[in-house]
């Protein structure tokens, strides 16, 4: 069961009342894209923010060619409480023309952070 499943289960909403809808925007060209929580996805905790984040565009881990690192941090202090390096194996980026491109990392590139130490708190202010 998937999360708008387990939604619509928990709140009594019949799936027929479920609409879809889309949203269109400009392409940005992100050095690193990811998501945020400001509650730990695992447990709710309001005091832990929970960061997932790779270099390029998001579809590198949607499509399984990136794992994305993982940082959580204290909401509060700011404190780092854990950060976990993904192992990237390829980019995907936007060309300069339109549509994407993706490129293969060497062995080298693999395993960097995708978010620095300063990037961390900055990401923590706007959640």
């Amino acid at each position: 069961m998937n999360w708008r499943e387990r939604h619509t289960a928990k709140n009594g909403i019949p799936h027929e009342d479920v609409a879809l809808s889309v949203v269109v925007q400009r392409m940005v060209i992100p050095e690193v894209s990811g998501t945020m929580f400001t509650a730990d996805p695992t447990n709710g905790n309001r005091r832990i923010t929970a960061i997932k984040a790779g270099l390029g565009l998001r579809e590198a881990f949607i499509s399984g060619g990136a794992a994305a690192g993982s940082v959580r941090v204290d909401a509060r202090t700011g404190e780092t409480l854990d950060y976990e390096t993904g192992v990237q194996r390829t980019v995907v980026r936007p060309r300069p023309e339109g549509g994407i491109e993706t490129v293969d990392f060497s062995a080298d590139e693999r395993s960097v952070r995708a978010l620095s130490d300063k990037q961390v708190p900055r990401l923590l202010r706007k959640g």
